[in-house]
This record gives structure tokens, sequence and C-alpha cells, in this order.
């Protein structure tokens, strides 16, 4: 659907029902050099309304990033207007929504170095209130995390201060998984550890997001070192 400029009378809606859960918007556009560059966006979402404005004049016919992460609890309504300045028409075409999740990584926290002074609860705080995280690069948000990989040397000297590493990050609104590091396999090795709260060391982890499986392994590099992590 086109339609000349106007004063945002005339508009297009797409009203879409979808499992509830957190989602990138694409829309569809063909190349043209007279389409609207000032086209306006309205998203209606679960924490608000956003107001857009996108350029539609591309390079190329394919899939282009509208936004988000946005929360739809069951319902997306998203709707363009015929309110623009440059360009000749404003175009409604598809729309795709693609579900999305997140997580953190993290490494070298070194529970133990300097004497326990370190800056793992300083993170452990942020990451309780971690909300969405804005990757301008890509003009859309990261959704809240799922869970966090953790990818080694959690602790300064192997088993010694396991506990202290794992009462910190307990207090998560998700779980962390555990890949050891050559400090880890320091003095006296956490692969026993991980191996007891995971289940094997290395192990595999089957993340679930709207039924589309994305499959993590996490492999164990180190060997057993002393004295010293080399």
């Amino acid at each position: 659907y086109t339609h000349v400029p106007g004063t945002g009378t005339d508009t297009f809606t797409w009203n879409v029902s979808l499992p509830a859960g957190w989602y990138r918007v694409d829309f569809r556009m063909n190349t043209n050099t007279t389409y609207a560059r000032d086209a306006h966006y309205t998203i209606v979402h679960r924490d608000g309304v956003d107001n857009i404005v996108i350029d539609q004049q591309r390079a190329s016919s394919t899939w282009y990033i509208l936004g988000g992460a946005w929360y739809f609890d069951g319902t997306a309504s998203i709707t363009l207007s015929d309110n623009f300045t440059q360009g000749d028409i404003v175009v409604a075409d598809a729309l795709r929504f693609w579900s999305v999740f997140s997580f953190v990584q993290m490494s070298d926290s070194h529970f133990g170095y300097g004497e326990g002074n370190n800056d793992g609860a300083r993170v452990a705080g942020e990451l309780k209130t971690l909300g969405k995280m804005t990757l301008g690069t890509y003009g859309f948000d990261a959704p809240p995390p799922s869970f966090g990989i953790h990818c080694g040397d959690f602790t300064e000297y192997g088993q010694e201060y396991w506990n202290t590493c794992m009462t910190t990050f307990s207090g998560l609104p998700f779980p962390v998984y555990y890949v050891q590091g050559n400090h880890d396999a320091t003095w006296s090795t956490c692969k026993e550890r991980i191996k007891t709260l995971q289940g094997s060391n290395p192990y595999t982890l089957d993340h679930y997001d709207h039924g589309r499986r994305h499959h993590f392994v996490f492999l164990n590099s180190p060997v057993l070192q002393s004295p010293r992590a080399a």
C-alpha cells in the first residue's frame, strides 16, 4: 500500500497475534528512490508506545530492521502514518517478527585475588537490575538476559574461592553457567565442581526460544597446573 504526503490523518496498522515475548521487528522494502525518507511508525507494546522515524529509500529489495526488542504480550500493534515531508510516497509492506533473547558473557572475576578484593560483588549488583541494552550500531535493543556464561578464571586459586563465587552470583535473576579457565585448574581444579553443578564437564546446554533450539557447547580446555597458573 502507498500514500502521498499527508497530515497524519490516514494510517495503516498491522495488528498481529503472536506468543508473548521479546521481538525484533523487520520491514520489507523494495528499491525505490521516491519513497519517504521520514516515515513515521508507532509501536504499541507491553511497556508503552515508541515513535520512530525510518528512511524507506533503500539500495536493495530485502528486509531491514525496524527496531526492538519490544515485549509484546500476545498482540503487536504497529501503525504507519501518511505524515512525511521527504519523498513522494510512503509504503506499507510486510513486517516480520523475530523472537529474540540475550545472554551475558563474563570472565576473569578472579575471586580470591588480592585477599578477596575484587569487583565480583559490584558486577553481580549491576546484573541484578540489568534491563534492555541499546545496540545502537544494529538499530535495536537487546532484551534483558535469559542467562549468563562465565568463561573462566572465576577463582584465582582453583577451588579455594569456589563457594564465594557461587554465593556472589546466586542472587541473579537468571542462571549462570561456568567454563573452566586456567586459574580454575590451579592448586585444586574446579573440574569436579563444574561436573557436580552441571552434570558433566565438558557439557552442553539447549536454550529454547519460542520453539527454536539454540545449542551451546561448554568445553574444558585447561589442564591441572601447580603451583601457579601459566
